[in-house]
């Protein structure tokens, strides 16, 4: 028996420095037409596009850690866009 996936309900991330990946974050998804669902100081959940995006501050005694790609844990995700201007669009807004 198998289980077709409907795409993916929502994403979580945890960052060391909240104060000023936050902010990137919650614009960018801004950028992406999504919509801010929860803010506080160490947490913004952004939802469209059927998926959620929530990015979260470590607590501050492991913010100092670094992340390891060949350790245990999320190597990075990417996004499903409709044509290379919308991923040209993303990259002039990521880099401005």
């Amino acid at each position: 028996m198998t289980v077709s996936v409907n795409g993916i309900a929502h994403i979580q991330l945890t960052v060391n420095d909240p104060e000023r990946c936050i902010p990137f974050w919650e614009n960018l998804c801004h950028f992406l037409e999504m919509k801010t669902l929860v803010r506080n100081e160490t947490t913004v959940y952004c939802i469209g596009s059927r998926t959620g995006i929530l990015v979260r501050g470590a607590p501050e005694h492991m913010r100092d850690q670094r992340f390891d790609q060949d350790r245990a844990g999320l190597h990075h995700f990417c996004f499903r866009a409709r044509s290379k201007k919308d991923v040209d669009q993303i990259h002039e807004f990521v880099v401005a």
